[in-house]
Parts: structure tokens; sequence; C-alpha cells
């Protein structure tokens, strides 16, 4: 089989330069990224057919297979394999269905599905067992019987007229978790893997984070799951499921107009030859033959339905504390369906693979721990953005920043990873100018206006003060942007050279032991530019939000470039008229000896209240997407906080920070709820960094050489097994050291800004709340009982 290269020359311009630079640096418009319509059009323009694959044990899998119209194709194509639990596709009401020619839409991968057609793929997508229009039983996620299935579905695949014997996997959320399963089966067929946003350790990734059970989430996945199953979107809960109600009849049916074209697997059939099979299997039926194949169609979906007996996700959150506790309905512990169980396999696969997730996602880590341990084939990467779960909004932190439709040009980027998994002649993606594209739209100095770009356009349009940075920098960033207005790269890097000029001088003031010249040195390495930060060799691209946001790249995880040693911050008594001039970049916060804070949690519903964030959280957007993330009232709260001193230069912190806290209970066990924040001292106001969460029952530490879960943890960082065995009671009355790690995040801290952590004991709106009563928390330091903060962060 030879490499073709089938690129489609009528896909937009942004398209076309998916293996060059310049759909990324800073030319590219600030408005969010939306695919062409011409791209769109390929979705009508395709040939498809839907089709029930029978399982080894008779089970019927639903199928829908899209292929790319004749003048994309031109000969057997790769195809991107899907397998989605959350329906293949869903039927459109009227007048919707008029513009996609009655077809059914995947509302998740829809925009991605239209980009592979029209670069000449052909999309296969499943239903998983026991989902959607298939047959059987969904027992557990990512079931043993459910990687079989999608073995046998790729041999479907390649035995068609129009495969040319190359499969991808892809997929988002529990299909990306899905595709690291089957990757783990060694399947000849299989060139490459995409996995957006994948559950790597179900335990302490997203079911019970540090040991506390996630009811939120669960709940509401459980009640979402529900519906689908039962194909009744009315049973969707709450107003944000209203559009899906209104807008789709449930899912797709499967109409099997014509057999799937079997044999020739080697594509040896010509390209007129396999668009006439597949025009034949679409070929539009007459009314009476259409009104029949619906309704055997729909008396299938009903018998189907009537099969679906599903795990209750809910059910098994309010019993499950354990990782070697088995569930009571599919009979498994959470390890034993955690793709960290199988990464031996995935890594001896010897494919590409490919991981995107978001800082501000629950899946952060686990993109970054199944890239440590099982990305070894060259090609493989790790892509981790200002993202939210699925990629759709940016949810940048920092002051003044609110979250927005997402401006990165993800299908690009996933286009290139295809095409070289698949040998096409296009040279390889590049992601080094992905700083310019995205760092010209926001300002250096964090406040969430448009920086460089805008500045230039104000300049041309008789406004010169419409930007006034709060360092005052407006006229000097002016200056240096009219210099090079003839270019769009360069007035992005002459705004944020200003800053960091300015930025280098302001601190000569106090610059304590260091000279300027050290202090300048150092701030410019901490905010380098994007052209020495981004290298297209890279296989590691990580987005560092905060004031002078951009991307960096690095050649592996954790990157090289951080410090030694991480910054130790000690926990005590700060008081706010102190004197704080001697800063904080390295030495520790004052601590007063043997200081308590303490930390009280009520069992009535007001007292419980208090203790909550308000606004839209991480947690909540791992359901409802397409709303931006936002703490607020971070100082009314009632958290205990620890401030730090005003910095006397930016600190980049790269990875997860760990806390050791000294621990004191009023009963046997304390649910710890920690929040890294970023306090603007003008202001006072406090920013949403990272946070995590652990019961101090489990915080035994061992080595996770050998045990199930070894893939789930990175040298050098605290392993918890969470096992049940291993659950040690709080001693009455003494103090205890837990140590444990906060999601991870890439962050810059501003010079003069502050560290701030808050401590809380509950999170009920989230959080299930195992005790009965009140408990009382104490955080002791100083002396024999350091409570301390660790920041992984940049040398300078």
């Amino acid at each position: 089989m030879g490499a073709q290269d089938v690129s489609d020359p009528s896909i937009d311009q942004k398209l076309q330069k998916r293996h060059s630079d310049s759909h990324w640096d800073s030319g590219v418009s600030n408005k969010p990224f939306a695919v062409p319509r011409k791209v769109l059009d390929h979705l009508k323009a395709a040939a498809y057919s839907s089709h029930y694959i029978k399982m080894r044990d008779g089970v019927n899998i639903a199928a829908d297979c899209m292929l790319p119209s004749r003048k994309a194709a031109g000969s057997p194509v790769p195809t991107v394999f899907f397998q989605t639990r959350y329906m293949r596709g869903m039927r459109l009401r009227w007048p919707l269905k008029k513009f996609t020619n009655g077809r059914p839409v995947d509302p998740i991968n829809f925009e991605l599905k239209a980009a592979l057609l029209a670069a000449g793929y052909a999309v296969v997508t499943i239903d998983v067992r026991g989902t959607g229009a298939s047959f059987g039983q969904w027992r557990m996620p990512w079931a043993p019987a459910e990687r079989e299935d999608s073995i046998q579905v790729i041999d479907w695949i390649t035995q068609q007229s129009w495969s040319n014997g190359q499969v991808v996997l892809s997929g988002v959320s529990y299909e990306a978790t899905a595709a690291l399963f089957t990757l783990s089966q060694h399947h000849p067929a299989l060139k490459g893997c995409l996995a957006q946003y994948p559950f790597w350790d179900l335990f302490n990734d997203i079911a019970m984070p540090g040991g506390i059970a996630n009811r939120s989430f669960v709940q509401e996945w459980d009640c979402f799951c529900k519906a689908m199953d039962s194909n009744n979107f009315m049973k969707l809960p709450g107003h944000s499921a209203l559009p899906l109600k209104l807008m789709s009849k449930g899912c797709a049916l499967v109409i099997e107009n014509g057999a799937a074209n079997q044999g020739n697997a080697d594509g040896a059939a010509d390209a007129a030859e396999t668009h006439k099979q597949a025009a034949e299997q679409t070929a539009k039926p007459s009314h009476r033959q259409h009104k029949s194949q619906k309704a055997a169609a729909k008396a299938k979906l009903r018998a189907a339905l009537k099969e679906h007996v599903s795990w209750e996700p809910a059910e098994a959150g309010r019993m499950i504390r354990f990782t070697d506790q088995l569930d009571a309905f599919s009979g498994v512990s959470a390890t034993q369906i955690s793709a960290c169980s199988v990464a031996d396999k995935i890594a001896s696969s010897g494919i590409p693979l490919a991981l995107m997730s978001g800082w501000m996602d629950q899946t952060a880590f686990s993109s970054i721990h199944a890239f440590y341990h099982t990305a070894k084939a060259p090609g493989s990467e790790l892509v981790i953005g200002p993202w939210s779960h699925s990629g759709f909004l940016d949810n940048r932190v920092g002051h003044g920043v609110t979250g927005c439709r997402s401006k990165f040009n993800h299908l690009t980027h996933i286009l290139a990873f295809f095409d070289r998994c698949c040998g096409r002649s296009s040279p390889p993606e590049t992601v080094a100018a992905l700083a310019n594209a995205e760092a010209s739209n926001e300002s250096t100095d964090g406040t969430g206006e448009t920086g460089a770009v805008a500045a230039v356009s104000a300049a041309v349009n008789g406004q010169p003060n419409a930007l006034a940075p709060a360092n005052g920098a407006s006229a000097a960033a002016s200056k240096a942007v009219l210099k090079t207005a003839g270019a769009l790269e360069g007035a992005a890097a002459g705004g944020s050279k200003a800053r960091d000029d300015e930025s280098s001088s302001a601190s000569s003031g106090n610059s304590g032991s260091r000279s300027a010249s050290e202090q300048a040195e150092a701030s410019n390495g901490a905010i380098s530019t994007s052209s020495d930060a981004a290298d297209d060799s890279s296989p590691v691209h990580y987005y560092v939000m905060g004031p002078s946001p951009r991307w960096q790249s690095a050649p592996s995880w954790p990157p090289p470039n951080l410090a030694p040693e991480p910054l130790k911050l000690l926990l005590g008594v700060h008081e706010r008229g102190s004197d704080t001039s001697q800063g904080n970049t390295g030495a520790p916060v004052e601590v007063a000896e043997g200081v308590k804070g303490v930390l009280s949690e009520g069992a009535a519903m007001t007292e419980t209240r208090r203790w909550q964030h308000k606004g839209f959280t991480r947690y909540d957007a791992m359901i409802r997407l397409t709303r931006p993330i936002r703490y607020t009232h971070l100082r009314s709260c009632g958290h205990l906080t620890f401030v730090g001193a005003p910095l006397s230069a930016d600190l980049v912190v790269i990875g997860p920070p760990e806390v050791a806290l000294w621990v004191t209970s009023s009963d046997s066990d304390a649910d710890l709820f920690v929040y890294l924040e970023d306090e603007d001292p003008v202001t006072g106001k406090a920013r949403y960094v990272t946070e995590g969460t652990f019961r101090a029952s489990h915080r035994a530490e061992c080595s996770a050489e050998g045990t199930p879960r070894e893939a789930a943890h990175i040298e050098g960082a605290p392993f918890h097994s969470f096992l049940a065995a291993a659950a040690q009671p709080l001693p009455a009355g003494e103090a205890a050291r837990v140590r444990f790690q906060l999601m991870p995040t890439a962050y810059r801290f501003a010079k003069g800004h502050r560290v701030r952590l808050a401590i809380s004991g509950a999170d009920s709106k989230h959080f299930h709340v195992d005790h009965k009563g009140s408990r009382t928390i104490w955080i002791h330091t100083g002396g024999s009982t350091e409570s301390c903060l660790h920041l992984p962060h940049a040398a300078t």
C-alpha cells in the first residue's frame, strides 16, 4: 500500500497551511476559531451509510461510515475511528435537519469530522455496546467486551474496498479513554492515536480525587447517561440541556440500505469503483422504500433500548471509597477499568500517541501521566492549553481574565498529526508560532484586554490611549509596537519586550542582595519571547497562564528548565502591616513558633455554605462545557488563608504544587480542600490558580513500583495507594503530616503579587460529606510541625 497525499485543494487557507507556522502567528484574528463553511459542506457531500456489525457473541454494534467526496479522496483512504458512549449521531428536528440533508450530527466531533472528510479521511463512529443504537449492556465503563468490540470493528474497516488498511484512533473524554484501551490491543492496522481529555486513573483523577467522592460530577454524569441510554432527552436535568431537547429527536437510526463492500482489503479498487459503490449504498430510495426502511430502523432501535441495562455511576459513587473496593453491579474495582492499568501494553505498541488536555480540566494529570509512562514511539506529543473539558473554551486564569471561545486551531494541529501517522507526504506540523497566535490576543499585563495587535489598531485609528496597561507602560509599549507595525509578529514581540524592560528596570529599586543586571536577566529569562520559547521539534507544548501568557515547549515532561528544587513557602501568621521588603523569591515566609490556624466546619446548612466558592468551577465545567469557569467571593467564603510577601520577580509555576500540612481533627478524619491563589497587593483581590483535595486517612505514602496504579505517578511525587488496608484514622489530639499534590498548572505570578494559599474543610456543592455532625480541623505551623507549600517553578 502506497502512502497517498489526498489533501483537498478546496480546503480553507487555514487548513491548507496546516504544515507551517502561519496559522499560529500573531496575524491570526483574535476572534474565536470557527470552521469555514466550505469545510463543513463536506459533511453533506460525504457518502454516508449506517450498519449493524455483528460481534463474536452475536451483539450488534451500530456504526456510521462517512466517506470523503470523490474530489477529496481519489483512491482508498485511511480511516479515523471514534468510539462514543454519547450517541454516534443525533437526529435533528425540522428545520435544522434541512441544513444537514437530513443526516444525523455528532455534536461533539462534527467540526473535526468535517475537516477529516475535507482532508480525505474516511470516518467511522460506533455506539459502544449497551449505548445509543447498539445492542447489549453497558455494565461498566471501558469493559473488556467493549475493548474486544473495537478490534472487530477495525477488522471490518480494513476489509472495505474504500480502506487503504490504515486506521487512526481518536476521541474526546470517554472516547479518548476507549481509544487508549484499543491501542493497548496492538491491532496491526493502527497507525496512531489521538486522546483528548482522557481519564487515566478513574479513582483519583475524576471519581474520587484525593479519596473524596466527587458527588456533583458523578450524579450529573449518571443522569446524562441515563437520558442517552433511554433515548429520552427530556430526562436531562436543568435549563442547560434545553437546546438539546429542542434540537434533537434522539439517537440516529441505523438504516441499512446496502451491505458494506467486503473483501479487497489491500485497497486495490480504483477510486471510481469505490465511490460508485458508496453512492449506490447511499442513493436516495423511493418514498415507500424510505418509509419501510425507517420503520424497520425504529423497531431495531426500540429493541436495542430494551436491552440497555446500564451501570449506575451515582450508586457506585455513594459506595466506593477505596481503589480495591469492588462495585456491586460490575464486580470490578476502579483501578481495573482505568487506562493506567494497561500502561505497559500501550507503551509497547510502538504507535505514536498524541495527548491533549487543559490546565482547567480534571484530565491534566491524566494526560501528563499517560505521556510520561507510555508515549515512547517517535511522533508522540503532549499539548496542554488554557482549556476546560473538551477544549471548547479558553479558561485562562488571572486578574481581569474571563473565559471565552477557544481561539486555538485544534483542527490544523490534529490533521497534521494524523498525516504524520499515515505517512503522508506533507511535512510535519509545528507548534512554534502558537505563542504569537494566542499571546497577541491578550494583554501582557493579564488584564484580559487585547494586546499588541489591538495597540496597532488603536494607534492607526488615532486612539493612542485606547490601551492603558496597569503598569503604566502604555507609551513605551505603543512606541515599541509602532516601530514594527508592518509585521504583527514583530508587534507582539515589541509589546512584550517593552514590558520586560520596564519590569526589570523597576525591580532594581528593591533588588535586595541581587544586582540590577541579575534582576533584569532573571526577568527576561522568565518572560522570554515566543521565538525563544517555542521549538518545532519539541514533543511537549504547554500554555503559561497569567500575565504575559504564552506557549512554551519542552523535550520532555517534567520540563528540564525547572529549578532543581521547588520554592518552599512555610505557612504561618503574616501580618499585612509587617515589613515585606525582603521579598519572597526563595526566602520562606516568616513563621511564628507553634502557631495554629483554626479551620472550623459546621454541620448547619448556613455554615456549610460558607465554605463554598461561588461562581462556576472546574467541576461544573466537566458537564456543562460551554460556560466559562469563574471563581468568585474568594475573600468571603471563610477559608483559612496564608499569604506570602510580595514577589521581587516574576515566578512561573510549572507542574503540580505540593502541600505538606500538619493536621489535627476533632474526629478520626479530615477532608482538606486547598486552593492556590494570586493576590494583587494593590486591590487586595485574589484570583484562582489551581486546587487540590485530599482525605487525611489516605495519607500513608508508599512506593508506586509494582502496583496496578504505578503509571498514575511520577517519580519524586508522593504516592498514595488509596487501599482499604492502608487507611489510617487520625490519632486523637495528635498532629499528623498529610502530603499531597494539587492539580498541575502553568501560571506566572507577577512581580509584586503575593502567593496565597486558602484551606477549607468541605466543598459540599461538589463533594460528598461522609461524616455526621460538626468537625474542627487545625493546621499546625512552625517548630516540629512545619506546614509548607512547594511550588515547582522555572529556573531564572
